[in-house]
């Protein structure tokens, strides 16, 4: 029997994880994961801190122990601190002991996310000053809401993060002031809409300064933040939270020697294969580049492959085995058999979508 490792317990890892554990002849499957929850909703945190979602507990999707019953072996409070690829095998470290043993594979799957970014400013790392990305991180902030009952936020970024967790502070009470950079929030949106936008969160109640940028923070004696330095003035600020988006997590892979992509990510095919042999990768620390697509230009560039249809793709990939696809030809990904995964998880729907393209072209 083959072993799969994986590194990450998250969406992308245990649902890659979940899938290879369905095959005709599944792998033995280890999960090593550094934190304490598995395969838990993060987008429902802002609504842990708003009160909206009172139990954290219910944002968990599936446990450890409902894993282990599907045949998963998942190691909860491991953190791998090293790969080697030419022994095929992994470091690992125990979180409560500090014991570190090694762990074989046949293949390994590396789903190690993404971590907040944190930008170099004075008395950033000042007491109040937070990010948002786990359940502990958004329980902390609950409970730091609760027992020194900030007058003041400030939401720095003006992304999906920022909007969500300025209308949760808005929520609990908060005087809430969101910064953003642009001239709009959710630059990823026309102008037209990115004020649509802006004027809904004024009606409810949230100061917006657009095209401004903090340039540092202002802290009382006891090393609690007051405010935020910025480009329109010190605005006044008990609490901070930092919604400026997420940086890879690849210095494992980078000390393996897997190669990164154009973005800082790992460098994937389009059924997740790293440039390594054997090494696979998923979740926001990976990066491919799409096939073009003549008939399609929506879907022609880049794609962060961090949702869990690329991870279902990995674990096809992983099923399947064969050797890694480099080609640009959407036949090549799928060699005359419709089960074979491809870019989403593969089908007999893509596979034929796929012949159909590929008619075309000729």
């Amino acid at each position: 029997m083959s072993r799969l490792v994986v590194i990450g317990g998250d969406a992308a890892g245990m649902s890659a994880a979940a899938r290879a554990s369905r095959g005709a002849e599944p792998p033995e499957i280890v999960v090593f994961e550094r934190g304490e929850y598995t395969s838990y909703a993060a987008c429902g945190l802002p609504y842990h801190v708003s009160g909206l979602i009172t139990d954290p507990d219910s944002l968990v999707a599936r446990t450890p122990e409902e894993h282990r019953d599907s045949g998963i072996d998942v190691r909860m409070g491991q953190e791998v601190v090293s790969i080697d690829p030419e022994e095929r095998s992994v470091s690992v470290r125990s979180v409560a002991d500090g014991r570190t043993y090694q762990e074989s594979y046949d293949e390994l799957l590396i789903a190690t996310g993404a971590s907040p970014i944190v930008p170099n400013l004075p008395n950033v790392n000042a007491q109040g000053i937070t990010t948002i990305k786990t359940i502990p991180d958004a329980v902390a902030l609950d409970a730091l809401i609760s027992e020194r009952a900030p007058e003041n936020a400030v939401v720095i970024g003006g992304g999906y993060i920022g909007l969500e967790m300025a209308e949760a502070l808005v929520s609990r009470g908060l005087k809430v002031t969101l910064i953003e950079m642009l001239e709009q929030p959710m630059a990823t949106l026309d102008p037209d809409m990115g004020e649509r936008v802006a004027d809904a969160l004024r009606e409810l109640g949230v100061s917006m300064q657009l095209g401004v940028t903090a340039s540092g923070f202002e802290v009382d004696d006891g090393g609690w933040v007051r405010a935020v330095a910025s480009s329109a003035g010190e605005i006044p600020a008990e609490l901070v939270v930092l919604g400026l988006g997420f940086r890879p997590n690849v210095s494992l892979a980078v000390e393996a020697g897997v190669p990164l992509g154009p973005s800082g990510a790992i460098a994937v095919d389009a059924r997740m294969a790293t440039r390594m042999p054997h090494v696979w990768a998923a979740d926001a620390g990976a990066f491919r580049r799409r096939h073009r697509h003549r008939h399609n230009p929506r879907r022609r560039g880049r794609d962060r492959a961090h949702r869990p249809q690329f991870a279902r793709g990995a674990s096809g990939g992983l099923r399947g085995g064969g050797p890694h696809h480099r080609g640009g030809n959407p036949r090549s990904l799928l060699p005359g058999k419709p089960k074979v995964s491809g870019a989403r998880g593969g089908g007999t729907r893509q596979w034929a979508h796929a012949r159909s393209a590929d008619r075309r072209r000729r």
